[in-house]
């Protein structure tokens, strides 16, 4: 039993490892992207302000102002087509990364 444990012992082989250049590799990824997530949440973030700035105008504006009104809910409804079309190329872009 001994010579067989000493046999198995002699046969072992090398545990591969991450290297330098692999974690700085990882880290660089890991940095990217929380920056590329940080840049998404201002862009929905500023949307979404875009949107509540207009509603607020229409809110407060004088119903007369007609053009102004519409000119307002056109740039609303441009922007949340915007914000939704935005989630779905991101949405695209990350199917095809799996």
């Amino acid at each position: 039993m001994k010579q067989k444990l000493t046999e198995t012992m002699a046969n072992t082989h090398n545990i591969p490892t991450v290297g330098e250049w692999e974690l700085d590799l990882l880290t660089r990824l890991r940095v990217q992207r929380e920056k590329r997530e940080h840049a998404r949440t201002q862009i929905l973030l500023k949307a979404d302000l875009l949107i509540n700035v207009a509603q607020g105008v229409i809110a407060t504006a004088h119903p007369q102002h007609v053009v102004a009104h519409n000119l307002l809910w056109a740039l609303q409804e441009r922007m949340e087509i915007l914000r939704m079309e935005w989630v779905g190329l991101e949405r695209s872009i990350w199917a095809r990364c799996r």
